[in-house]
């Protein structure tokens, strides 16, 4: 039985992109083997939450990275909620945040949002950075977002503790 050319060459197709899958996925779950519960000893040292066996993976689009979402967050609860990273092309860790969601939301004609805080540790310079988006204003009667508002180690502690996650 003999396939004609444009079989051959969809077949051939069909494969080639199941080798480029299969291959961006094991790359990819070796992020996840790497950076993932086998790098808590790492955190510990450095004084970053560990993840929890329970989290879900999920790698990045477009990046060499990836990111953990906690399953046990209860809607309309504070809690800690998400970790993403980054690396570099070599996969040597870039940096790591770590997303927490409050208690106060706000609401503008593309939906609602709850008030968050990140918190990011750069592993190539050893810095912090904590940023508090609180929500909406309203200027010239349009929404406008609140940029993220840089602030301090203990504020941020601050807010963890006020919203029960500290």
């Amino acid at each position: 039985m003999e396939m004609d050319r444009s079989t051959l060459k969809i077949m051939l197709i069909q494969c080639c992109i199941a080798v480029a899958l299969l291959m961006s996925s094991c790359s990819n779950s070796g992020l996840n083997s790497k950076y993932g519960i086998a790098f808590n000893l790492e955190r510990n040292k450095i004084g970053l939450p560990v993840l929890d066996s329970t989290w879900t993976y999920s790698r990045a689009i477009g990046v060499i990275g990836g990111g953990w979402i906690n399953p046990n967050c209860k809607k309309d609860t504070p809690c800690y909620y998400k970790k993403k990273f980054l690396c570099n092309d070599d996969r040597t860790m870039l940096w790591e945040e770590d997303m927490y969601v409050g208690p106060n939301k706000y609401t503008t004609v593309d939906g609602t949002f709850e008030e968050t805080l990140y918190i990011t540790y750069y592993f190539k310079d050893k810095r912090w950075k904590y940023l508090w988006r609180k929500g909406v204003t309203v200027e010239n009667s349009r929404w406008e977002f609140d940029e993220y508002i840089e602030i301090s180690s203990k504020e941020a502690d601050s807010l963890l503790t006020l919203w029960g996650l500290n």
